[in-house]
Formats: structure tokens, C-alpha cells, sequence
């Protein structure tokens, strides 16, 4: 096995101190006139080491992140800037002809309470509002990926899940939500004209 050089413990305290205010280990390791891999070679065999420059990697992304937190205080685009980034879907840009998940799923919801007021029997309003529901999920999965709420598939709450009661308003079986947050009627059983009362 070769010999790999060593970082003397105060060229260590140097490259942990340039990592920590923003330098990549790359750059760092030149600076200390050494390559990368000798740096990632010493971290694996001194875990005291390893565990400094961790703390310096973490510490470069927590002081421009505590500086951008200190300059929203004064400067609102600040603040602004960094909930854009850190929370794209509550506060990112967006084009004005883009539609939300929130008004997706109003329209959604909406549909369906239409096309499933429209349909008399109970089994096919089920496979119906069933078929919304997994199309709706499919689009969530594909409109927001990174949403924690997206990586299953069995979900009990969420944007478009409410309590769901069957016709004489019993919970549905299992106990499930009713992600269309809609509960359809057959048309004999509404009093609209050409129905019976």
C-alpha cells in the first residue's frame, strides 16, 4: 500500500478553517499543497479529522444561511430570496399562466362532484371517484416529487382528503379518507327537476 503524506495537525486546523468559510475540499487541498484524495484518505483513517471537517463542510452552508437570516431583518428582498429557495412550492416564482396543485385540486374536487352527481349507481360513482383519486395522486407525484406526502401511495390525509361517509353518512369501509373530498349522491335522491322528491 503507498504512503500517503501527512497533514500536520496545524495544516489540518487550516483546511478545516477555509472549508468552513465557504472553500471546496478541492480547493482547500491545493491551497495546503496536497490532492483531495490525500485529504479523504486521512479522514477515513483519523475519525477525529473526519469529524472536524464535517463540522467545517456544515459550517459552510450554516454562516451564509445565518447571514442571509441577519439581512432579511433589514432588507425585505432578503427574506424574500431565501423563502423563494428554501420553499419553492409555498413561495416560489411563477409564471402567471401556471396553475398550483391548490387550484388543480379545486377544479378537481369540483369535476367530480359534478360527474359523480351524474351518476346513479353507487359501484360505478366507487370506480369513478376511485379513478379520480389515482389520477389526482399521479399528478401530485409528478407536480411536486420532492413533497415527503408523495412517496407513498396509501395516504390517509393531505390536500385532497377529507372524511368520507357513505350515503346514509356511516364512515366508508376501513376508515379511509375520501381524497375527492366528495360524497355523491344518486340522482333519485336529490330534489332537482325530473327527479322524484
Amino acid at each position: 500500500m503507498a504512503r500517503v503524506p501527512k497533514l500536520s495537525a496545524e495544516m489540518q486546523t487550516k483546511l478545516c478553517a477555509v472549508i468552513s468559510v465557504g472553500c471546496s475540499l478541492r480547493a482547500a487541498a491545493r491551497l495546503m499543497g496536497c490532492a483531495e484524495s490525500t485529504v479523504r484518505t486521512l479522514a477515513r483513517r483519523d475519525e477525529a479529522f473526519a469529524e472536524r471537517l464535517k463540522q467545517a463542510e456544515l459550517s459552510r452552508e450554516i454562516i451564509p444561511l445565518k447571514n442571509l437570516q441577519a439581512a432579511g431583518v433589514k432588507y425585505w428582498r432578503a427574506a424574500a430570496w431565501s423563502l423563494e429557495r428554501l420553499h419553492p412550492n409555498e413561495y416560489g416564482r411563477r409564471k402567471p399562466d401556471v396553475v398550483t396543485p391548490q387550484q388543480l385540486s379545486a377544479v378537481t374536487e369540483q369535476f367530480a362532484e359534478i360527474l359523480l352527481r351524474r351518476i346513479s349507481s353507487l359501484e360505478d360513482r366507487r370506480a369513478v371517484q376511485q379513478e379520480l383519486v389515482e389520477l389526482m395522486r399521479r399528478i401530485e407525484r409528478n407536480l411536486a416529487p420532492d413533497d415527503p406526502r408523495n412517496r407513498t401511495t396509501d395516504r390517509k390525509c393531505g390536500p385532497y382528503y377529507c372524511d368520507a361517509r357513505t350515503e346514509n353518512g356511516a364512515r366508508t369501509p376501513g376508515g379511509h379518507a375520501n381524497p375527492l373530498n366528495v360524497v355523491a349522491e344518486p340522482a333519485a335522491d336529490r330534489n332537482e327537476p325530473g327527479s322524484s322528491p
